[in-house]
């Protein structure tokens, strides 16, 4: 029994990992990442040092970190947190344990990865609309919140304070197919039966046996293990 606890629970915090969601009270002008913790609104726990590496074939070396809310590379610059602009003409960038390609615009990071074919996860981290606390003055618009979430965010100190409101957010995961050339594809059957195209019947035989979602870690690895083995 104490054995099916155990395992129950490594599961469930497994499951945490990759769903997380909440809500937060924050101040309509307030930086809102400074409210949720670090793991969730970014790829690292805290900001790592990494190499960068370049298209053209230059490398730096810096502390940063990827925001999960517009998928953003962010540096720290004295008490500021700031976007790196030129993300395109970044190629890859590696931690000591973990390793992301820079491709369409996206920053992904590899949980798979062969010459021919790899598999990337994109975090995502959602806000919802504010909901005012307290019965004066007026929300402000959406979007005031949303623009929070991609600006340079200042340190809180720096910003005036508006409205009392509450945010909701949630973490989801976006998985992709990268070819030898760079190509980027987003998972589904059809993308894995365009990968692999001499067994595409058993990759629909496999996702609907199984019930795969392509929004899962989990299965969507367990898919493309599937068809690495099975085209040997």
């Amino acid at each position: 029994m104490r054995l099916l606890l155990f395992a129950t629970l490594l599961l469930s915090a497994a499951a945490a990992l990759h769903a997380q969601e909440g809500t937060i009270e924050a101040y309509s002008r307030e930086d809102l990442l400074h409210k949720i913790d670090m793991q969730t609104a970014y790829s690292f726990p805290e900001f790592t040092d990494c190499q960068v590496y370049y298209l053209d074939g230059s490398m730096t070396e810096s502390k940063l970190n990827i925001c999960a809310a517009d998928n953003s590379i962010r540096f720290i610059s004295g008490a500021d947190t700031l976007k790196v602009r030129n993300t395109g003409s970044i190629d890859r960038i590696l931690s000591p344990d973990r390793k992301f390609l820079v491709r369409d615009g996206m920053v992904l990071e590899l949980i798979r990865e062969l010459p021919s074919l790899s598999l990337a996860e994109k975090k995502r981290l959602r806000l919802d609309e504010p909901k005012k606390e307290g019965s004066y003055g007026t929300v402000p618009p959406s979007s005031s919140a949303r623009t929070t979430a991609s600006d340079d965010y200042r340190s809180t100190e720096s910003r005036s304070y508006g409205y009392l409101v509450k945010i909701g957010y949630r973490v989801s995961y976006d998985y992709y197919l990268v070819d030898g050339n760079g190509k980027v594809t987003k998972a589904s059957r059809k993308s894995f039966s365009a990968a692999f195209p001499e067994i595409k019947d058993k990759i629909r035989a496999n996702v609907k046996l199984r019930k795969l979602k392509f929004d899962d870690r989990d299965d969507v690895s367990y898919l493309y293990d599937y068809c690495i083995n099975e085209t040997k």
